[in-house]
């Protein structure tokens, strides 16, 4: 996820922003995505994730 996506990659928000945008993406799909998913997702970005991070990600759920 280091790539910058154009339209998809916020610096504001980074890679958890593209971690969210996944979530609502895959909330659209009438999926929720749990806490245990979103620990995974760290072991793209190559560190741990914050907990702010996490709640920022979480909430994108709805």
């Amino acid at each position: 996820m280091t790539k910058q996506l154009k339209g998809l990659y916020d610096p504001r928000t980074g890679d958890a922003g593209l971690a969210a945008f996944t979530v609502r993406i895959l909330r659209g799909q009438g999926h929720v995505t749990t806490r245990d998913e979103v620990l995974h997702m760290q072991e793209d970005i190559g560190r741990d994730w914050t907990e702010e991070e996490i709640d920022y990600i979480l909430a994108a759920n709805g």
